[in-house]
């Protein structure tokens, strides 16, 4: 399977899904071995395995609120392309993220302080500010798209595993929008 075909598969699935006609609601007559990698926001509107109508031992899906990198985030995508043979990497973001419209809130205290600092490069970019208003949904959305983007970045300037197997055309590292009202995904384009 090619980075493409295994983009494919997840864009169909995403169609399905939309159209709520899914087709691997479990197990696949056909065991196949993992193809794609997601991460993914903790937001119990987005589980990736419904969201790409993936059945069973389809994907490895690493979850975080405002799906923020991590060097344990970074290991496991590392770990799901060399050893699980993922052909895609997908970055997912989402629509009317919380943990976004919290951070533009500056209303966190303990230890989802540190999540939120992941955030803020993202808000500033968006012309968010120190703090934003975070009931403004097409800002909201904007700096969904813009952390996403940038964690791709970060993936391949910290990565020289993926960023590897990228240029040999093993896989594809790329990013997506979940919008929670459509249940549509919108892949950014690569570069």
């Amino acid at each position: 399977m090619t980075p493409a075909e295994a983009r494919r598969l997840l864009e169909e699935g995403n169609r399905r899904f939309c159209e709520r006609r899914p087709e691997y609601a479990g197990i696949r007559e056909t065991p196949q071995p993992p193809f794609a990698v997601v991460l993914g926001c903790i937001d119990a509107r987005v589980p990736p395995e419904l969201v790409f109508d993936q059945g069973l031992n389809d994907m490895f899906v690493a979850r975080v609120a405002g799906n923020v990198l991590s060097d344990d985030i970074l290991g496991s995508l590392e770990l799901a392309c060399t050893a699980g043979g993922c052909k895609i990497v997908v970055i997912m973001g989402h629509t009317d993220c919380a943990a976004i419209r919290t951070a533009c809130a500056g209303t966190a205290s303990g230890h989802v302080v540190s999540l939120f600092h992941k955030l803020a490069p993202a808000i500033q970019e968006a012309g968010g500010g120190a703090t934003c208003d975070p009931q403004d949904a097409a800002l909201v959305r904007r700096i969904a798209e813009i952390h996403t983007r940038r964690v791709v970045a970060e993936i391949r300037g910290r990565s020289a595993v993926l960023r590897e197997l990228q240029v040999a055309g093993t896989i594809a590292i790329v990013g997506a929008l979940y919008d929670v009202d459509t249940g549509s995904v919108v892949f950014a384009e690569e570069r």
